[in-house]
């Protein structure tokens, strides 16, 4: 079970840092493009709704690519009569509402495809940047992401007086993230994830005002990876919000093992290490059996520094439990017990021949 816990861990952090991806891709039922009346660039982030054929509910929503594309697939859709709304408002076929919408048939035997034309979208945020003190904090990055994919919609930065504004929004509900130098990461609401942030609502054609964000001074988290040998480079480092146990930020390590958090919102937090060539076993600092419920919990106060100090892995083959294991007769030729504590472990007639037993404590 322990193990079972820490690959999962494990396998969440590979996905974080892109090792492969879980997804597999479902077949298109329904796409089409969306173009701004008059021409111009095409609508990159306008949101595309899909509603149900018998009531004006929401079956599921996507939005617009680079060059103004979009697609719903059979995840999204199941077979059947759909109606859809664009993010000025307008629906297909340029009707004013659901009630008068021309209902479009979804199948990935024979997809729809819709060329639709919006007008240019005139939705904008405008808000400040401050410290707690109130104070303004220029040059800050305001990055606004959606808040049903979390993908990144827009940027910029903050003017010397904390201002910030976009303009050209298309309708869509957002949230607006906030990070500076030597400060953690805000999102709207005063909250510190995405998950959490307030979301705001962009009709597409007026600005919403007062979307405010106070920032907090970050504090850090530092450390570094060891008994893994000269090339300490590439191993993946997790931190994960101590109560939900869910990675907040990840990162991999420098060629001398090294790995620093900056600007992390005050909290509880631990650490996993992962090696993504699987030459060592994935690790919870100071768990219990690598229970990662039972490790050491790191609590920052806002501009606080800390370190977790270095971090010794074992090697993949270690067996877990380990120390006082009856290993009577177990073939380890060649195997990686780098750094493995078998101390009052059995080990009668086990075989070694080739083993690396760097750091092993028998």
């Amino acid at each position: 079970m322990l193990r079972s816990r820490v690959a999962f861990i494990a396998l969440l952090l590979a996905c974080t840092m892109g090792l492969f991806s879980a997804c597999k891709s479902d077949a298109t039922v329904l796409s089409g493009t969306v173009a701004v009346v008059g021409g111009g660039a095409a609508p990159q982030g306008v949101t595309v709704t899909a509603f149900s054929d018998a009531s004006p509910s929401i079956v599921a929503i996507t939005t617009t690519n680079s060059v103004g594309a979009f697609r719903f697939g059979s995840d999204d859709l199941a077979a059947g009569e759909y109606r859809v709304r664009f993010g000025d408002g307008s629906w297909w076929q340029d009707s004013a509402s659901w009630a008068t919408a021309t209902a479009v048939h979804a199948d990935k035997s024979a997809p729809a495809v819709l060329e639709a034309t919006i007008s240019a979208p005139t939705g904008g945020i405008q808000g400040t940047v401050a410290r707690r003190s109130g104070r303004p904090i220029a040059n800050a990055t305001v990055t606004l992401r959606d808040h049903r994919t979390n993908d990144k919609v827009a940027s910029t930065t903050t003017a010397s007086d904390g201002s910030y504004g976009f303009a050209g929004l298309s309708a869509r509900t957002i949230v607006v993230a906030v990070s500076g130098p030597t400060y953690a990461s805000s999102y709207t609401g005063d909250a510190t994830t995405s998950s959490a942030a307030t979301p705001v609502v962009v009709d597409g054609t007026t600005t919403t005002s007062g979307v405010d964000v106070t920032l907090s001074p970050g504090a850090t988290l530092s450390g570094s990876i060891g008994g893994v040998g000269s090339d300490r480079s590439g191993f993946w480092v997790a931190v994960f919000d101590r109560a939900t146990q869910q990675a907040v930020r990840s990162t991999a390590t420098g060629s001398n093992g090294g790995f620093t958090f900056d600007d992390l919102p005050a909290g509880d937090y631990g650490v996993t290490v992962f090696d993504p060539s699987g030459r060592f076993q994935s690790r919870t600092v100071g768990a219990a059996g690598n229970d990662p419920a039972t490790g050491t919990t790191y609590r920052l106060a806002a501009n606080q520094s800390r370190s977790v100090g270095t971090v010794m892995l074992s090697g993949a083959d270690c067996p877990t439990p380990s120390a006082g294991t009856d290993l009577t007769g177990f073939d380890f030729a060649g195997a990686n017990l780098a750094n493995c504590d078998l101390t009052g472990s059995v080990l009668n007639r086990v075989h070694l021949a080739g083993a690396n037993l760097s750091g092993a404590t028998l």
